[in-house]
């Protein structure tokens, strides 16, 4: 549950960008949105795949599948928007290296919070239920061990 708190730390911090952030200061930023983009992205395929009966696995994994393909077109086009924008705003004022920090400052932390906040959403409104095994599963997968053993 911490991830999207991670995400959304290091996207904030990415609003300090400009030409002369230091590397490590990047790599701090860059460090904590990958502690959260990872287990954002596991442990929501491990929840709805809770969240479904054991015979809809399949389907709420490709359902998921799906809809990240399309949430990651929409907001890669508009955050492709937004920074073109930046950029033919900045590039004549201030150049094109601080246009592009500047644009970088203002995408990144807006798709980092909007991702945050979807995962969050999609995880609310998932059904509350415990993590079991189905018999099914344990019994074929016994049965599969002794067939080879």
């Amino acid at each position: 549950m911490a991830a999207p708190f991670f995400l959304v730390a290091g996207t904030l911090l990415c609003v300090n960008l400009t030409v002369g952030t230091s590397t490590l200061a990047l790599i701090g930023w860059m460090a904590l949105i990958g502690l959260g983009v990872g287990p954002m992205l596991s442990g929501l395929t491990v929840a709805i795949q809770n969240a479904v009966p054991p015979g809809f696995v399949g389907t709420a994994s490709a359902n998921l599948t799906f809809f990240r393909q399309i949430g990651g077109s929409v907001a890669l086009a508009g955050a492709g928007t937004a920074y073109g924008s930046v950029i033919a705003r900045e590039a004549p004022l201030h150049g094109l290296p601080a246009a592009h920090a500047a644009a970088s400052a203002t995408v990144i932390p807006w798709l980092g919070v909007a991702g945050a906040v979807v995962a969050l959403v999609v995880l609310a409104l998932l059904p509350d239920r415990k993590i079991t095994r189905s018999a099914t599963v344990r019994d074929e997968g016994e049965a599969a061990l002794a067939q080879v053993g």
